[in-house]
């Protein structure tokens, strides 16, 4: 009679490969594995995309912000305005920053920007403005809005410049 130790050796020296289990099992830890690192990379690069329109709006917001107070080409901003010269005069839906000199900002709603008495533009993608003039200074606020991605970007930057005195 044959011994059992004996076939058992000829069996493993027959064996070769992986079972059919085996080859299931790995494909599937694979399929699961690289599934897990396409959505985490999809998610980072969804991540960055919103964080690169966000900087990208407050970067606007503040260079609209500061061609407003510290002027840009021939406007001098409202710095270096005298309190007197300056009023805020609402037109309809538009907003008008008189500056003396027959220099003003006009925020218009209906195009989303800013524009100097010249036409050159401020600023754009600027869904609302208010200036509210106090003793001494005006308090601006704004919105700007990126509308590149399937959710808008909303950014809301609010200054309180001080007129000059020249008392």
């Amino acid at each position: 009679m044959k011994n059992k130790h004996t076939i058992s050796q000829k069996r493993i020296g027959r064996k070769r490969g992986f079972s059919l289990l085996e080859v299931l099992i790995s494909t599937v830890l694979a399929i699961l594995v690289t599934g897990a690192l396409i959505g985490s990379i999809i998610m980072n690069l969804s991540g960055q995309r919103i964080t690169r329109s966000h900087n990208r709006n407050l970067s606007e917001a503040n260079k609209i912000m500061s061609r407003m107070v510290y002027g840009w080409d021939v406007n001098p901003g409202l710095r270096a305005v005298k309190g007197e010269d300056f009023s805020v005069v609402t037109e309809g839906a538009n907003t008008r920053l008189l500056l003396g000199n027959d220099q003003y900002l006009l925020y218009q709603r209906q195009a989303q920007r800013i524009v100097d008495q010249d036409g050159d533009v401020y600023g754009r993608y600027i869904s609302n403005f208010t200036a509210v003039k106090g003793n001494g200074d005006v308090e601006l606020s704004m919105t700007v809005e990126d509308r590149r991605l399937a959710r808008p970007i909303t950014q809301v930057i609010t200054s309180t410049v001080a007129f000059r005195n020249d008392s």
